[in-house]
């Protein structure tokens, strides 16, 4: 978990960098962002924004842990990379356009200390299981290994990763709105 969350803030600050350092590819990239998220409904309504970004961070945390069935992948790093890219991305985005570093950390830190940490636990998951499947493909795994991982992951996922996905989800949908609009 502690290596996921280091893994995150490097990735995110390293990519601002690049980005800052880029800035025509990172209009591209943000375009291609833009366009992506453009069929997304967001706005219509908070409950509605509520609903959607706590079952897309539901399913797609569920998608990480999965991701660890596959041994000697490791897959569960990608989906922390581009995550925490995408951070670095916007803040770059942000600077550029003139828009405070205070802004932006008011528009991600409310929600983004109980949701990223949620996803680094569902990532930690993927990776605990990857580990395991591992270790039982090589015949190195302890009895029960696999089964062990496996049930934790899942205990993980629902008593921690969605009551935070639940707060985070109503901070982002009913509160970073409010803040946002104060700081611009």
């Amino acid at each position: 978990f502690v290596i996921c969350c280091v893994a995150f803030i490097a990735a995110s600050v390293g990519f601002y960098f690049i980005c800052r350092a880029n800035p025509e590819w990172t209009a591209t990239l943000f375009a291609q962002l833009s366009a992506n998220m453009q069929n997304d409904l967001f706005g219509i309504s908070p409950v509605m924004d509520f609903l959607r970004i706590l079952w897309n961070n539901l399913l797609v945390s569920a998608v990480y842990i999965a991701m660890g069935f596959f041994p000697f992948l490791f897959a569960p790093a990608a989906p922390l990379l581009l995550n925490a890219c995408s951070i670095g991305l916007i803040g770059a985005i942000y600077e550029r356009m003139g828009i405070s570093a205070v802004t932006f950390f008011a528009g991600i830190l409310p929600h983004g200390i109980l949701e990223i940490p949620a996803i680094a636990l569902a990532l930690a998951c993927g990776f605990a299981i990857c580990r395991s499947f591992t270790r039982y493909t090589l015949h190195r795994a302890l009895p029960g290994e696999c089964r062990e991982a496996m049930a934790g992951a899942l205990r993980t996922y629902l008593m921690v990763c969605l009551p935070l996905f639940l707060v985070a989800a109503a901070i982002e949908a009913f509160l970073t709105p409010a803040v946002l609009q104060f700081f611009m």
